[in-house]
């Protein structure tokens, strides 16, 4: 899939489902008092909460430490390059898993995605991550010789010391749901996450059981 194109879907519908969106406002701390949180502290000002999800990707930890609460998320720095023209390309999404590549196809574009360096918070593309991604691919596939490289990009996966991300309320505030740390898979993980999320909140039987997720886990 296309991921843009999926989240735009997804705006699409939570607009249309009655959901109020903010683009480009950065969220900055979370504000609360004897075990619940009150408001979300943003760029365009504090927002009134009754249940505050952090789901912050890379930058979670940053956002949970404004409430005390520590929460064990790291960012490991990812490369990606996207080429045109991919006749011939492969069609099956695959993992290269010798050289840990995931490869891509999507319309006439082919993506090649890999690379997990774990404490890189910076978001500038390596010219030699990208180049680096093309050969190990080159190695394993028989890629077209007329592929247009169209776009390389970086960017930040959040991670967690066993690899599981970590969903359920945070262990001092009752109305804070944390849902973050899913690595590699976040795409893959986030509609059902999204789901138990809800359940959650609303008070019903999450659609998994929830158990080997709970952010406590680190503090028994």
């Amino acid at each position: 899939m296309h991921p843009s194109q999926l989240l735009a879907e997804l705006e699409r519908q939570a607009t249309t489902a009655g959901a109020q969106l903010f683009a480009g406002v950065d969220a900055t701390a979370v504000r609360g008092s004897n075990g619940r949180a009150h408001a979300v502290c943003t760029s365009m000002g504090d927002i009134a909460a009754g249940h505050v999800v952090i789901a912050a990707g890379a930058w979670s930890a940053e956002l949970a430490r404004t409430l005390g609460e520590p929460v064990p998320v790291e960012a490991a720095q990812g490369s990606s390059v996207t080429f045109q023209r991919a006749e011939g390309a492969p069609r099956q999404a695959m993992l290269l898993g010798e050289d840990h590549v995931a490869v891509a196809r999507y319309g006439d574009h082919l993506r090649l995605a890999g690379w997990f360096r774990i404490g890189n918070r910076s978001t500038a593309v390596s010219d030699k991550a990208v180049d680096g991604l093309k050969a190990l691919a080159a190695r394993r596939l028989e890629l077209p010789p007329d592929l247009i490289e169209v776009n390389r990009q970086a960017g930040l996966r959040p991670v967690t010391p066993d690899g599981l991300p970590l969903i359920g309320t945070t262990a001092r505030w009752h109305n804070v749901i944390l849902a973050t740390g899913h690595g590699l898979v976040g795409l893959t993980m986030g509609p059902g996450t999204g789901r138990a999320v809800a359940q959650h909140i609303l008070g019903e039987q999450p659609a998994f059981d929830l158990d080997r997720f709970n952010p406590a886990r680190f503090h028994r």
